[in-house]
């Protein structure tokens, strides 16, 4: 299983053909997404971010979307802000498995309490101090 820390804006992320509204300009916080990852035919191997070639066998990749939903694997809370962050502490950060055998950790909003390992979670766009958008996993509803 592999997984990567990644928060910055979600251009960087996601094309605009997997969008739902499909143009970024038309998100806005709370709109749920799929996110954009490379699949290699060859040897089945999926990433994201999206690679141009595969990291394992350097075959050409095709696009494949995670998401919209997931399941949350694990979780901790950051209580103290890193440098330059965008975003103000306390949050919650969490590690969500997709369907296609890939886990991406992402912003964990709209959550009271502590969440619960094993809950479905929806890929939405979450907005950053800085006013741009990024993605996050909200707790799906009836989860």
């Amino acid at each position: 299983m592999r997984f990567f820390v990644i928060i910055i804006a979600m251009q960087a992320f996601v094309e605009p053909s997997l969008l739902h509204p499909p143009h970024p300009g038309d998100m806005v916080a709370g709109t749920t997404l799929r996110l954009a990852a490379s699949a290699c035919p060859v040897c089945e191997r999926v990433d994201f971010p999206r690679r141009v070639a595969c990291a394992q066998c350097l075959g050409s990749v095709g696009t494949v979307a995670l998401g919209p939903s997931g399941v949350l694997r694990g979780f901790t809370a950051v209580l103290h802000q890193p440098p330059d962050a965008q975003m103000q502490a306390p949050y919650w950060v969490g590690d969500v498995e997709f369907a296609e055998g890939v886990s991406v950790v992402g912003l964990l909003v709209d959550v009271d309490g502590e969440p619960a390992k094993g809950s479905a979670v929806e890929v939405v766009a979450v907005p950053l101090d800085n006013g741009t958008l990024t993605f996050g996993y909200r707790v799906a509803a009836g989860a």
